[in-house]
């Protein structure tokens, strides 16, 4: 067409003929047959199979996936699986690449879903792991931000964290409230079923309270977790092990129960009031709450003090038997505090709370669970003991800042020197000079991203501790803090090896 000068006439103008060539064909890499050589599951090594590519000296490369994603550094030929494929599908891409061809990319088919080995067990055994972090709604930790006032989560277990994806009745959670904006409580019931009356934990504003909790698995491998307050608060769980599945029969097996409540002397709530200075409550367990009338030598009770008028603890223990030297809860006054216990029952399938305190206090016991008696034969089950003292650093000297403190638990307060899986034990930071947290674990592996406690400055904090024991019969107690701090563990049970 025609071209029109509408600039100044300063302006010089050039108008190139370009004339484009006809590119060559560039040949490009033929793929081979690419699959997957191994069984999908934990602790197992899969194979790239690569197939025949052409020309024969392409170079490859291998990108693992999971569910469709490139997994971050899988990029060997090898992948071995871990426990955070559970639950998920794993595939392979293979690249082909040659100076001068085009690249090619070929998937490999999906695997099955990863299952995790050593799944089956005896009904109601207990499969002990070092902790890992199923939630953290903190935005700045990744999460979709706090629960919302009388707001419920449902939290998938299964298939997570270790957590197998079937086969499990119940898990073991430590919990955490963190900075509530209102006061209230939380509660774990299993997915699918109504909230029932009871709580796990109970809060005020601005606390970070921490606490164990044996949690029924619901529908499709999930827990539900209720905020009871009018406020929003985050929330933090990390799973320390789970219970096969099943009709429990053995002795030592634990049976869940969604949570029921056991005993509560507040005169509001039906009570008979207060527990007296140095003064014991009787709650009978065999019979309520969904716990059988007979065969059973312990339970997992949540116990929860509150608003007592003096500092002091409580014990719970087999009615009839001695006091021992050792607390569930500690106080001070004005507090609501919780910590889940596993407690030896009486002859009469009941247990005892005393309050060790000069001033009174309402108790509030849920139960959560209860476990088979008898002779413990079978792997992976509970044996209750009556609480006993096995660490006190007040006796020498604290946990150092950001240090780790050995516990041998074998061999301690009636535990057997040999062929334990892990221990319950009731652990308390005591005036510590900093804020910080305790992580326990293995004694013989790495430290978790994981807390069990955690503690303002000056406070005395106990939290129930389910956690795994190294082949010695150890536990590491790690102390996150920027000063030392005093630590006392009481031992409850143990896990047969």
């Amino acid at each position: 067409g025609a071209f029109t000068d509408t600039f100044p006439n300063e302006y010089t103008y050039h108008i190139y003929k370009i004339q484009l060539e006809t590119p060559v064909a560039q040949p490009a890499v033929a793929a081979g047959a690419v699959g997957i050589s191994g069984t999908a599951a934990v602790g197992s090594t899969l194979t790239a199979v690569a197939g025949t590519w052409l020309p024969a000296d392409a170079t490859l490369s291998y990108e693992w996936r999971r569910d469709g994603i490139a997994i971050p550094g899988a990029t060997e030929v090898t992948y071995s699986v871990s426990s955070v494929d559970i639950g998920h599908t794993l595939s392979l891409a293979v690249t082909g690449t040659k100076p001068g061809y085009t690249a090619a990319t070929a998937v490999s088919s999906g695997t099955s879903s990863v299952a995790q080995t050593g799944v089956s067990g005896v009904p109601g055994s207990f499969v002990p792991m070092s902790p890992s972090r199923l939630l953290d709604t903190r935005v700045g930790s990744g999460g979709a931000g706090p629960i919302a006032g009388n707001g419920v989560v449902d939290l998938q277990v299964t298939g997570r964290g270790g957590v197998p994806t079937d086969g499990v009745g119940a898990v073991i959670l430590n919990v955490t409230a963190v900075t509530p904006k209102a006061a209230g409580f939380l509660t774990m019931f299993p997915s699918g079923s109504a909230a029932p009356e009871a709580s796990n934990l109970n809060f005020t504003p601005g606390q970070v309270v921490p606490n164990l909790v044996l949690a029924k698995v619901g529908e499709n491998g999930k827990v539900s977790v209720l905020n009871g307050s009018p406020g929003a608060t985050d929330v933090v769980a990390d799973v320390a092990g789970y219970f096969v599945s099943g009709t429990v029969v053995d002795p030592g097996a634990v049976t869940s129960v969604t949570p029921s409540r056991l005993l509560d002397t507040r005169v509001v709530m039906g009570g008979s009031g207060p527990v007296g200075s140095n003064s014991s409550v009787k709650v009978q367990v065999t019979g309520r709450g969904g716990v059988p009338a007979s065969g059973v030598s312990a339970v997992v009770v949540n116990v929860t003090a509150v608003t007592p008028t003096r500092s002091g603890f409580l014990t719970a223990y087999p009615t009839g038997g001695v006091v021992p030297n050792s607390s569930n809860v500690n106080f001070v006054a004005g507090q609501v505090v919780p910590n889940l216990a596993f407690v030896k029952l009486g002859p009469d399938g009941s247990f005892t709370v005393r309050n060790g305190s000069l001033g009174i206090t309402e108790v509030v016991a849920d139960v959560a669970g209860y476990v088979m008696d008898g002779a413990v034969t079978g792997s992976g089950m509970f044996v209750a003991l009556a609480p006993s003292r096995i660490l006190d650093t007040r006796a020498g000297s604290p946990v150092g800042a950001n240090a780790v403190r050995s516990l041998t638990a074998a061999g301690a307060g009636g535990v057997p020197a040999s062929g334990i899986s892990g221990v319950v034990l009731n652990v308390t930071v005591v005036a510590g000079a900093a804020p910080g947290y305790l992580t326990a674990y293995p004694a013989d592996g790495a430290a978790p991203v994981a807390s069990n406690l955690n503690f303002a400055a000056g406070q005395v904090v106990p939290n129930l501790v389910a956690v795994k024991a190294s082949a010695a019969g150890a536990v590491a107690i790690r102390n996150v803090s920027l000063a030392p701090t005093q630590v006392i563990a009481d031992v409850a049970g143990y896990f047969t090896a």
